[in-house]
């Protein structure tokens, strides 16, 4: 039975992760240039550089780099080149990641909730570095729904938001929903959560210490400022005309369908968030709308695939809330 189903998944991956893949690369180039992203062609370049970079080490995303350098390899005896392989990646991460939220919630208005939000897109043949950490955040989602039904034990939940975090640092802006959660249900084994949290900081630091890695231009000055700029990577002020106007473009681009009625949506039905699990999303909505507020749109608009990022766990959430059978869940303990 386990067989049986393992082979159905693997199959399922496969043939979603080359229709992903397929769709992407069959846009016309005038919508396709709509979809890049600011830092595709240096990823790409980085991925197929394997004599300049043999074994690449980029501090914001280690895992990601290292998984897309892992399909060159595999596909380059086929004249693959480092853009197609990190598509390939990334459509992959996509299949994952659908099945992950099929797990969730077997119902097929959830997923188009998912699917066709403007979110989603970085999973769908995307050339950037979001794809993987999304992939393992919701995999983590789907840990602690299992975890808090008492169908699984808490370390997957950890284990796959440690592989996010190496996919992409912004996953660690989501410790406090997980800080959250470990108080509002002890049961848990403490070394289940310390081991991959120890384990995530100790590839940092060795990694750190060790090598020269790139990637690390992290410092105040990629926050947006209050009052004035200082920085030269700095354009507008917190909540300037300028500040707002992009937040509202970053909105439309993680909405479904482009029309970012979510957050009006979420406020009407707020009341519903009655449970452990449904409150965990809800603060991963608000640390999402955080970070995204907060961190400074270096490429401006052409940053939308990092800055839509939110709008994975708001349209979780969403889709969860809307259905009713979601109700009777075990999950709906307090």
């Amino acid at each position: 039975m386990l067989m049986r189903r393992s082979t159905r998944d693997i199959l399922f991956v496969s043939g979603l992760t080359i229709f992903f893949f397929t769709l992407r690369w069959l846009l016309p180039e005038s919508i396709d240039q709509h979809l890049w992203g600011a830092d595709g062609w240096f990823m790409a370049d980085l991925v197929e550089g394997v004599e300049s970079y043999p074994f690449p080490l980029y501090y914001r995303s280690l895992l990601a780099v290292w998984i897309d350098r892992l399909i060159y390899l595999l596909f380059s005896p086929l004249g693959i080149s480092g853009w197609y392989a990190i598509s390939i990646s990334s459509s992959l991460a996509g299949a994952i990641a659908v099945m992950a939220l099929w797990r969730i919630n077997q119902d097929f208005l959830f997923i188009i909730i998912n699917v066709f939000c403007g979110s989603f897109i970085v999973l769908i043949g995307h050339v950037e570095n979001y794809a993987w950490v999304n992939a393992f955040l919701i995999l983590s989602f789907l840990g602690v729904q299992r975890w808090l039904d008492n169908r699984w034990k808490v370390w997957p939940a950890f284990v796959f938001l440690a592989l996010a975090c190496l996919s992409h640092m912004l996953a660690v802006f989501y410790a406090p929903a997980y800080i959250y959660l470990l108080y509002k249900n002890r049961n848990f084994d403490p070394k289940e959560v310390l081991l991959p949290v120890i384990g995530f900081t100790m590839i940092i630091v060795v990694l750190s210490l060790g090598f020269d890695l790139m990637g690390t231009d992290n410092g105040l000055e990629r926050l947006v400022p209050w009052g004035r700029i200082w920085a030269k990577n700095q354009f507008f002020t917190f909540l300037s005309s300028r500040h707002l106007e992009m937040l509202l473009y970053f909105h439309h681009r993680a909405a479904f369908l482009g029309i970012p009625l979510e957050i009006p949506l979420l406020l009407i039905l707020w009341k519903r968030i009655d449970t452990v699990f449904l409150r965990f999303l809800g603060i991963c909505v608000l640390c999402g709308l955080a970070w995204t507020t907060l961190w400074h749109p270096d490429w401006g608009m052409r940053d939308w695939d990092l800055f839509s990022q939110f709008g994975i766990s708001l349209h979780i959430l969403l889709g969860l809330l809307v259905r009713s059978k979601w109700r009777n869940s075990t999950t709906s303990v307090s």
